[in-house]
């Protein structure tokens, strides 16, 4: 019986001793578990305090930047009976300007994004035009016209030669008289004269047989020509020649004038 009190009394101080070590264990954790997240909570707040001055220290902006772009101009061609037939006109061209509008973002002075935001035409273009023309207009008078060359006149004046003559007519092709012959060849290149001989004499300036060109009129009496240069002419010579090719004096009649339309 004593023998079981004492084993008690040994196995109650035991005990004890076990749950004051488990307590103080316990406690002990406690203690270091709160020092922890008490240390934790204190980095936490110096973390985020750090990011935040960080944050405050960054300046951000949006400021408008414009930029220009050319606006190239087209080359058209076009016909326009304001200007003589086989004359060329050309009309410059000037380049438009567009204006782009960009809202630029900055963060600490340097451009992160750029954002297009308007576009806008500030110049049009002008496009470059290239005239041809198709007009008709009386010869001159003690005048001349500028945009064509007296030797294309004899050079397009020597395709019909072989062609037949007709008194009064004015084809090229089907037949034409002399006065007849010079009114077609000349309303080829847009200039437009009287079927007759003492009318043509009228037109365009005088120059002398020394400086006679090529597509020149030369006019005797009742009958004209064009002057090819070296004392030859073309022309719509007769029933029995047609349109041919003579040299100056074949019929023996004076020269009255020499008239020259181009210059």
């Amino acid at each position: 019986m004593l023998m079981k009190i004492k084993n008690t009394e040994y196995l109650n101080r035991t005990n004890g001793m076990h749950r004051g070590f488990l307590t103080r264990a316990v406690v002990m954790a406690l203690v270091l578990f709160m020092t922890a997240g008490l240390a934790w909570s204190t980095l936490d707040e110096s973390v985020f305090a750090d990011e935040s001055e960080n944050a405050a220290a960054k300046t951000s902006s949006v400021e408008k930047q414009l930029l220009q772009k050319k606006i190239h101009y087209r080359t058209v061609r076009v016909r326009s009976s304001k200007y003589r037939k086989t004359t060329r006109r050309v009309k410059a061209g000037r380049e438009g300007i567009r204006t782009l509008v960009y809202h630029v973002t900055r963060v600490d002075g340097e451009p992160i994004s750029r954002k297009l935001v308007a576009s806008r035409v500030s110049r049009k273009a002008v496009d470059r035009k290239i005239i041809y023309g198709t007009g008709t207009f009386n010869a001159p008078k003690r005048s001349r016209l500028s945009g064509t060359s007296g030797g294309d006149v004899a050079e397009f004046a020597l395709r019909f030669v072989g062609n037949p003559y007709r008194y009064g007519g004015s084809s090229l092709t089907r037949g034409a008289d002399c006065s007849g012959f010079v009114m077609a060849v000349y309303s080829r290149f847009g200039v437009r004269m009287g079927h007759s001989a003492s009318t043509q004499r009228a037109y365009g300036v005088p120059v002398s047989l020394k400086n006679a060109k090529a597509g020149d009129i030369i006019c005797f009496p009742g009958h004209v020509g064009i002057y090819l240069g070296n004392r030859k002419i073309v022309h719509a010579m007769d029933p029995a020649h047609g349109i041919t090719i003579s040299r100056l004096g074949y019929n023996g009649k004076p020269i009255l004038t020499i008239r020259r339309i181009f210059k």
